[in-house]
């Protein structure tokens, strides 16, 4: 079977059980990160996009608080339509809120619906107010405290544990329009490590949307001729000598992703096709241990430059290494790229894995750092 006909499968039934719409992220990470306290509705509203990489539209988003200073564990945000319609969604927050160790979380509910109060309640009753309950109930069932439960429409915010008039009313407080001096620090980061807030989830699926018609015909040119070259290289030259001209590749293309001319078609195909080499995919994925910012750059720009179904193992380097970064909204978008071109595709299927197990970017980061080092060694010794 040829490569792009062994992509091109359908998904087997084992491969799409339902998993919760959800997007995950981990809290600042990394050295010189900022620790982020909250104290407000207002800082934690203009902190979550940031944390999300877009704002949040119809959804629950859930902030894990870890420790007695209660610091930022992980970001999660549910589509607000799985929340309501499935019956475990409360008990899957929650028991994805105690593996992360919380003791304590913020709920933030971003709703679609006409105004702050349920129309088919009790007067007086928010909107979305019986989702919340349930998961405030589950949540102290696994021993997180609730702190804070919010309900957001049309940059406004109220609370649902408060019902003050003066502080809470039904109308709505406008969400302040200067941020902080910890959003700032928060932003100021995000800015630093080349992370856009994008108005929306779509518009990140958009960011990494593969070339469409004519120019996805050129894309698949691009790599059966990289395929082509490949080939001939490896039987004239041996693998090792190719592996390096990949990897020669690959740094080059770090150094100009941040550059005005950014990746170009060809040698984006050449990445495509040279990650199908496990010992050269992990070399690159430990990558972003040294230069994070320039390797999910030029990732994001490779990934829109190649067609399905020949991007499902570029797509799956760049969720790898997203999530590696904590960065769970481009990881999810990236992964079902990687997926949709591929369902079997190995190192999707394990981040997959990893994703449901709620496997910390930490351990990701841990993993890439010893295969590095072990890698490393291999070299010495074959010298």
């Amino acid at each position: 079977m040829s490569r792009r006909a062994r992509r091109a499968r359908r998904p087997s039934p084992s491969r799409a059980r339902a998993r919760p719409a959800t997007d995950a992220a981990a809290g600042p990470t990394g050295t010189g990160a900022p620790v982020l306290r909250l104290g407000s509705p207002a800082e934690i509203l203009a902190a979550i996009p940031l944390l999300c990489g877009f704002a949040p539209v119809a959804s629950l988003v859930v902030l894990s608080l870890q420790g007695p200073r209660k610091r930022i564990g992980v970001t999660m945000r549910f589509d607000l339509d799985w929340c309501e319609t499935a019956g475990h969604a409360a008990q899957e927050i929650a028991d994805r809120l105690a593996h992360d160790g919380a003791c304590a979380a913020v709920l933030v509910v971003w709703s679609a619906s006409p105004d702050h109060v349920a129309p088919d309640g009790p007067a007086g009753t928010r909107a979305h107010s019986a989702l919340v309950d349930r998961v405030r109930t589950a949540c102290a069932e696994a021993g997180v405290d609730l702190t804070e439960a919010l309900l957001v429409r049309n940059d406004a915010w109220t609370s649902y544990l408060c019902r003050g008039r003066s502080c809470c009313p039904d109308e709505g407080t406008p969400i302040a329009a200067e941020p902080s001096p910890g959003v700032e620090l928060l932003r100021a980061d995000s800015a630093l490590r080349g992370r856009r807030v994008l108005p929306s989830r779509d518009d990140l699926v958009r960011s990494i949307a593969p070339p469409q018609l004519r120019a996805a015909e050129l894309a698949r040119q691009h790599v059966d001729r990289a395929v082509a070259d490949r080939v001939l290289r490896h039987s004239r030259d041996g693998r090792r000598s190719v592996q390096a001209s990949d990897l020669r590749v690959a740094r080059g293309l770090l150094d100009s992703a941040l550059t005005p001319a950014g990746v170009g078609p060809a040698e984006a195909a050449v990445l495509a096709v040279a990650v199908d080499d496990l010992q050269v995919r992990d070399e690159i994925a430990a990558w972003v241990l040294e230069r994070p910012d320039e390797l999910l750059a030029a990732l994001q720009q490779v990934v829109r430059l190649v067609a399905p179904p020949d991007d499902a193992g570029v797509c799956a380097l760049l969720a790898w290494v997203a999530y590696a970064e904590g960065n769970g909204a481009l990881t999810n978008v990236a992964l079902a790229r990687a997926l949709t071109s591929d369902p079997d595709h190995p190192l999707g299927c394990l981040l997959a894995e990893a994703l449901h197990r709620q496997l910390a970017p930490s351990e990701v980061r841990r993993v890439l750092r010893e295969s590095r080092d072990a890698a490393g060694r291999s070299r010495e010794q074959a010298w």
